[in-house]
């Protein structure tokens, strides 16, 4: 059972989670949304107690010593954690992009002599010598004891060190408002530096829960998480204010899969928090929530209900634990009466140690009163009803620290650094809260007499001393008004900063049927700019961020009913760029594809004879991914193969052998492996870096294989070729790179029946020989999704290598599904969200002439095999789908839903737009959603992505034919009949359960 908040734990968090992970040592405890990382309980405890032997056989640690953990949202951040509070010590997590002189002094100021950083290929502890060492004052691993040590601002410039006992971050083990168990999947969103990470994190960790580490680039774009929670299967969210608040705006159904989120870090946005109520299922809990770093994280929740978002009043709540207790002390000194303001005190056993060596800080901060420690948080807050005891509203900072985007600072500490650059006389920042828009930072500045700063120096000077977040946005002023006595009116600034936008956003409302002049609007509006902007004005350099970015697009297409994609306001940041990016996105596709082919036509063999067919040491991409685990498998079993390299994106080689035991096992493969697993050689490195990212000597290892399978790639539906380019195009770049270097090699590159696009839309029912060119068929790419693109390109790159004298051959499977015997197959694949999909709204599509080339994959991974290994196939391509003379009877789509139809599934068939209009109405947890804008998106021809590829070619399998029969046995197609797709169905109903 996972802990209560009030189990006897063994002493501190180590402890509880030694506890945890000893019962459910299987389940999984972290996966990484990016490399598709996955770590049990058990693995998670190895790796963290490997790294914290690799910190005290560095150097001799004492208890509590605080660690610093460089780097950001990570799995290797998690295990971090983990690792220190095993040796005792106390995590300090230091932003990696600070300024490296703030850097500096943060670690200083703690003594701290051992930082872990993460690099492409492993954890890496740094050793430093501080002014002053920290020493331990009979410090042992506890409750009572510090395990984190988080930094807010200071109003003097320097950021203030809170020291975190054990057991604040283990009232978050077991809490009835949020209970989390096996099997449950925690967001984790947060920057660690921002103390909701704790919540994110340690929630999960210590409940047996599964932490879903999420990039920063998909946090950023607000849009995208509504297909992130999904296809995750995210249950529970803790989100800053400022996050939620911009997915609400963009997408407010985003959250319908989730049973709780919870909220906080600013004040809560009742007209987001409206949207989302309004559309979200009855299941579905949201909470704002109430916490200083100061009290470990949490201290006040509060469930919202839609009645209570329509009053515009959204409490922050009543105690989150049994251990909490709050007083409102009025200015006299005493507890409020009724519904009288008052500053919130706090008392927890999350309460903070102190603030790092800051005497009058923490006497000033931390007070004592009837026997118990109280922490002053400076927020003035009321009993709603006047009901003493009962729920709290919040009604503002009684001094200038703010939130923003979930960071607390202290806006005396912007001004002191405007003021210590020399270049200002004055300066005064604030906080404007448009209605409409994300809170902004402003800074109005006197510039200093007798120099003609710009705002952009300012600017500049502010982003080398402070985090980005507290760089305000520059307004040049000749004075700073004054109060009645004698203080700047702060007041009358916003007022007159407002009206200046106002003024501004209003000259080009009248003419918003322009496309230029609609951006134009949008952007001043939402990015509250008191000046006209001019169309190439770079939109992050005028204070935009990701949050904003969204937004923008988003009001643009409410506006316009043009998409434009998130990616392209960072590839056009400027109004021009964004709408040419609008009015004519694939203009230059075709050059972009036919520049890229050509990137490899410098690389020549250095060698060119005494290449082996038959290898002893195999250099392998893509051992993770589906196709990929069944190759690995069968090499394996191979007598003559003694070594297989395979390069894995991971952070460690060590994590990178743990991600090919994960695929094997996912496939049911690793049983028949592992006797065997010491052939497999780990590299943990990435296709896009050059030399893949490895040190000299693995790359010399690579360089001396005999023979190179190329299967990595990355596949993205929704993604751009720009997405693709640097995995699918660069990585082969780098793998034709190394079959020319060292050692004579062949290469054997998989790549896609896809890569000849959708031929049929220009030469409908067309007969494709194998050797057949790619080059007349680059203009259909012009109107296929990215991943199709970066296939032709990376396709003909290696052919192009071919016809230089590098020994190769390329491989073109169709769909790839379940094992033929087993059915085992790929959930996560098109094919498998496809049959879901239908399945869970009763309704497949009419595609007329539309095939589907399916091959199961122990059969694709021994033909490959059995190719790669004939002499004479060498130098070839080819197609491993049905044989030709087969294709018309087995890769019908229409014979396909017939099938499953006749196996049980329940589905009527629908004209395609129909299809699509009843998807994109159907329940949120529907596994085709996340694929709907290829699905519904129109082409420049007017039909979606899958309606283009109507009209299939007929192609060639001869030349496939006729090399498989080079080898002992005849290695015929297997028949895809009712009972080879029963197989497949029955797995993926189990999976879908």
């Amino acid at each position: 059972m996972p802990l209560s908040s009030s189990s006897q734990f063994a002493p501190g968090p180590w402890g509880a989670y030694k506890e945890i992970a000893s019962q459910f040592p299987n389940a999984t405890a972290i996966i990484d949304d990016t490399t598709g990382l996955v770590l049990s309980y058990d693995g998670l405890t190895d790796a963290a107690m490997k790294l914290g032997k690799r910190i005290t056989d560095t150097f001799a640690t004492v208890p509590g010593e605080p660690v610093g953990i460089m780097m950001d949202r990570c799995v290797g951040q998690i295990i971090s954690q983990l690792a220190i509070l095993y040796i005792s010590g106390s995590c300090v997590p230091i932003d990696p992009s600070l300024h490296v002189q703030t850097r500096e002094a943060m670690l200083d100021r703690l003594g701290i002599r051992c930082v872990l950083t993460v690099d492409e290929k492993s954890m890496q502890v740094n050793l430093r010598e501080p002014p002053t060492i920290f020493s331990a004052q009979g410090a042992h691993s506890s409750t009572e004891n510090c395990s984190h040590i988080l930094h807010t601002s200071g109003s003097t410039g320097a950021p203030k060190a809170i020291r975190l006992p054990g057991k604040g971050v283990l009232r978050h083990a077991g809490n009835s408002l949020f209970p989390l168990k096996p099997g449950d999947f925690i967001a984790h969103l947060c920057s660690p530096f921002f103390d909701i990470s704790i919540l994110e994190v340690w929630s999960a960790l210590l409940s047996g829960a599964t932490v879903v580490v999420f990039s920063p680039d998909k946090v950023r774009d607000p849009l995208g998480m509504d297909s992130s929670f999904k296809c995750r299967n995210i249950h529970v969210s803790f989100m800053p204010t400022a996050l939620f608040n911009a997915i609400a705006i963009a997408k407010p159904t985003a959250f319908s899969t989730l049973r709780k989120i919870v909220i906080g870090g600013e004040p809560a946005n009742a007209a987001a928090i409206e949207r989302v109520l309004r559309v979200s299922p009855s299941s579905f809990a949201l909470y704002n929530a109430y916490g200083p770093t100061e009290c470990s994280v949490l201290v006040l929740v509060h469930k919202v209900s839609l009645e209570e978002a329509l009053s515009g009043r959204i409490a922050i709540g009543t105690p989150y634990d049994p251990t909490t207790t709050v007083r409102v002390i009025s200015s006299r000194g005493v507890d409020v009466n009724g519904v009288e303001k008052g500053e919130l005190y706090l008392a927890s056993s999350g309460l903070a140690i102190d603030y790092w060596k800051m005497d009058d800080l923490n006497a000033e901060k931390f007070v004592w009163q009837d026997g118990r420690r109280w922490y002053k948080t400076g927020d003035e807050v009321w009993w709603r009803d006047g009901k003493v005891g009962g729920i709290l509203e919040y009604a503002g900072r009684q001094d200038n620290q703010v939130k923003l985007r979930g960071y607390r600072f202290e806006l005396e500490e912007v001004e002191v650094a405007i003021l210590a650059s020399g270049l200002a006389d004055a300066a005064v920042a604030f906080v404007l809260r448009p209605v409409e828009t994300a809170p902004l930072l402003i800074a109005c500045v006197v510039p200093k007499s007798g120099m003609r700063a710009t705002s952009k120096q300012i600017q500049h000077h502010l982003g080398t001393r402070l985090p980005v977040y507290m760089v305000p946005r520059i307004r040049l002023c000749d004075s700073l008004p004054l109060t009645r006595t004698g203080k700047v009116d702060r007041r009358a600034l916003e007022a007159t900063y407002m009206t200046a936008v106002h003024k501004c956003t209003a000259l080009h409302e009248a003419s918003a049927a322009d496309p230029v002049a609609l951006m134009k609007s949008i952007w001043q509006a939402t990015l509250a700019i008191p000046f006209d902007i001019g169309i190439d004005d770079d939109f992050f350099d005028l204070g935009g961020n990701s949050i904003s970015a969204s937004s923008v697009l988003h009001r643009y297409r409410r506006a316009s009913g043009n998409e434009i994609p998130v990616h392209a306001i960072y590839q056009h940041p400027t109004i021009r760029g964004l709408v040419s990016a609008d009015q004519i996105r694939n203009i230059s596709m075709t050059e972009t594809l036919l520049r890229d082919s050509r990137l490899a036509d410098d690389i020549c063999p250095q060698v060119t004879t005494n290449y082996r067919t038959e290898a002893k040491h195999v250099f392998l991409t893509g051992a993770t991914g589906f196709l990929g685990a069944y190759v690995l498998n069968d090499l394996l079993k191979i007598r003559s193969v003694d070594t297989v390299i395979c390069l894995v994106r991971a952070p460690s080689d060590a994590i990178a052998r743990l991600r090919i035991q994960h695929a094997l096992e996912r496939y049911d493969l690793w049983n028949a492996c592992s006797p065997v697993a010491s052939k497999i050689s780990a590299f943990a490195g990435s296709l896009q870096d050059e030399q893949f990212g490895l040190s000299t000597e693995a790359y010399n290892k690579a360089l001396n294989t005999d023979i190179i399978y190329h299967l990595g790639a990355q596949v993205k539906y929704i993604e751009p070729y720009s997405a693709h380019r640097p995995a699918n195009v660069i990585g082969t770049l780098n793998v034709i790179r190394l079959a020319a270097l060292g050692r004579s090699k062949t290469l054997h590159y998989v790549s896609s029946i896809s890569s000849y696009g959708p031929v049929g839309m220009t030469h409908p029912n067309l007969y494709l020989p194998e050797d057949a060119p790619l080059l007349p068929h680059v203009r259909d790419l012009d109107h296929d999704i990215g991943y199709a693109q970066s296939q032709w390109v990376a396709e003909e790159m290696v052919r192009r290598a071919m016809g230089r004298g590098i020994p190769a051959s390329v491989y073109r499977p169709g769909h790839i599904l379940g094992d033929y015997h087993r059915g085992i197959g790929n959930n996560d694949d098109f094919v498998a969200r496809l049959v879901h999909g239908c399945k869970m709204i009763g309704a497949c599509p009419r595609l007329p002439d539309q095939s589907k080339f399916f091959i199961p994959v122990d059969h694709c991974s021994a033909m490959l095999l059995r190719l790669s290994h004939n002499p004479e196939a060498l130098g070839g391509c080819y197609n491993l789908i049905p044989p030709a003379g087969m294709q018309p009877d087995q890769v019908d789509v229409a014979k396909f839903f017939a099938i499953l139809r006749s196996l049980g599934l329940k589905m009527e068939e629908l004209p395609y737009k129909e299809w699509v209009e009843r998807l994109e109405n159907s329940s949120g947890n529907n596994t085709l959603l996340p694929l709907l804008p290829v699905l519904k998106a129109p082409t420049t021809e007017g039909s979606s992505f899958w309606e283009l590829y109507e009209h299939v070619p007929t192609y060639e399998t001869l030349k496939t034919e006729r090399a498989l029969r080079g080898g002992p046995g005849h290695l015929l197609f297997p028949d895809l009949d009712e009972a080879y797709f029963g197989r497949c169905l029955r797995v993926w109903a189990q999976l879908w359960r």
